[in-house]
């Protein structure tokens, strides 16, 4: 559970897809990465996806947010294969990438030493009810 008490939610795709990592070749190359994973899904509310709150953070979404110095990232959560540190796109099979799953705004985590905040989800493909990404 997280800080609050309040478990994270996830969508039911989300869930699926994410739990078959462990079968592809990436999710074995990742084997600790994956069961932090695992683990987080096993402690998440699964949500059926059309029923999703826009405000929570679900895979290939975007979020907005500053670190404490006032500078501002767009991050957006993304499988392994569209991860681009340099474009700020975070693979969900690392640290901040698991935080990041079924975050919401007010959120604070660390990213390279600096307190980040999340402000607000940009994009969510739920909310766009674009459930096939």
């Amino acid at each position: 559970m997280s800080e609050s008490g309040i478990r994270p939610l996830v969508t039911d795709t989300d869930d699926v897809r994410l739990r078959s990592l462990t079968t592809t070749p990436v999710g074995r190359r990742h084997d600790a990465m994956m069961r932090l994973l695992l683990d987080k899904l096993n402690r998440c509310r699964i949500v059926p996806a059309a029923r999703m709150p826009a405000s929570i953070v679900t895979m290939n979404s975007r979020i907005v947010g500053w670190e404490d110095g006032g500078i501002g990232h767009e991050l957006a959560l993304v499988y392994p294969w569209d991860a681009s540190p340099a474009s700020e796109r975070v693979s969900v099979l690392s640290p901040l990438g698991i935080d990041l799953l079924g975050a919401v705004p007010g959120h604070a985590f660390r990213i390279d030493g600096a307190r980040f905040k999340i402000a607000y989800v940009a994009y969510q493909p739920e909310a766009e009810r674009q459930f096939h990404l």
